[in-house]
């Protein structure tokens, strides 16, 4: 669905009886489309980390004298850093991750990918909430090394007319959460009572996905046990 679609449903439905929604005409008010497309962004944020959704891999290079890597884009190839190691100049890193779920190496006579903690032993990789890797010591220099991570979805601009990436059930738990949040923002005892309102359907829609599965909430393990070891 795009992000047109997803306002116009919201005028229509939510918010037919506000300002905000022009009064159910299928627009939204120009003063609260930010904000509105802000609360857009928070449900899907809150979507992508309440069900396993989107894989994503970012290789970052190991530097000398260095075992703490901060997986940012202020670090990567696409933003010209001074020192890069996030390698992504064919595909910019797009600051999403929720959870790093493995780091692997590639072998360079089988091109398999592999545990990298089954390389490296004087000491276990580790990762810190959310973002960052630290590698022990004997990692060599220019080693490149692949971290799976569980993405959230791209931030949707409100200037750009965004094809959202959800499954067709999630939509109704996002108008829900993004009503919760116009409804609250008004600041009156009806708007807030309005509000708690939508957030309980919101909440119960995703235990209605996750009973259903209508979402495809699958877990994924991997040999690197993070939560066993340093995944604080």
């Amino acid at each position: 669905m795009r992000l047109t679609q997803l306002l116009q449903e919201l005028s229509y439905s939510e918010f037919s009886n506000l300002a905000v929604g022009e009064s159910g005409s299928g627009e939204i008010s120009e003063m609260r489309l930010p904000s509105v497309v802000a609360s857009v962004n928070g449900a899907l944020l809150r979507i992508y980390s309440k069900f396993l959704h989107d894989h994503k891999t970012v290789v970052i290079k190991k530097l000398a004298n260095q075992t703490r890597y901060l997986i940012s884009s202020e670090f990567a190839e696409s933003t010209s850093a001074v020192t890069p190691y996030v390698m992504d100049a064919a595909d910019p890193f797009k600051d999403n991750i929720l959870k790093i779920i493995s780091v692997s190496y590639k072998d360079s006579i089988t091109n398999e990918f592999l545990d990298a903690d089954k390389r490296f032993r004087t000491k276990p990789i580790t990762v810190n909430v959310p973002r960052t890797v630290n590698l022990p010591e004997d990692v060599p220099t220019g080693e490149l090394l692949y971290v799976k991570y569980r993405a959230s979805h791209p931030v949707v601009d409100y200037d750009d007319d965004t094809f959202i990436e959800a499954p067709p059930a999630a939509f109704e738990a996002i108008k829900a959460y993004v009503a919760y949040k116009e409804y609250t923002a008004m600041n009156t005892e009806t708007g807030v009572a309005k509000g708690q309102e939508y957030l309980a359907l919101f909440n119960s829609l995703c235990a209605e996905m996750t009973d259903r599965d209508t979402i495809g909430v699958t877990e994924e393990f991997t040999d690197t046990k993070f939560a066993d070891r340093g995944y604080v």
